[in-house]
């Protein structure tokens, strides 16, 4: 599981995540399984409604985050053009 933040917090909120869901599962109220997390009621609110980590159900992107490979391409056609015009 990838956690949005990283090394030992990412692992010690894993941990915190994994025992407040095991204690709803076993049917404690969100009240009572937040406190014995030692999370807030908002907190769990939130772990309840899937706005965290790697439970969010988000679509695949349909956009590029690097531009990777193209920069070489689109590196060459801008100098081309750069120089065409200044010439």
């Amino acid at each position: 599981i990838q956690c949005k933040y990283g090394g030992l917090v990412g692992h010690f909120w894993m941990q915190i995540n994994t025992l407040y869901m095991k204690a709803r599962k076993n049917g404690q109220s969100q009240t009572k399984a937040a406190a014995g997390a030692g999370l807030s009621e908002r907190t769990a609110r939130r772990i309840d409604a899937n706005k965290y980590g790697s439970q969010r159900s988000s679509s695949p992107r349909n956009y590029a985050t690097r531009l990777g490979k193209r920069v070489g391409a689109y590196a060459a056609a801008t100098t081309g053009l750069v120089a065409h015009h200044l010439s």
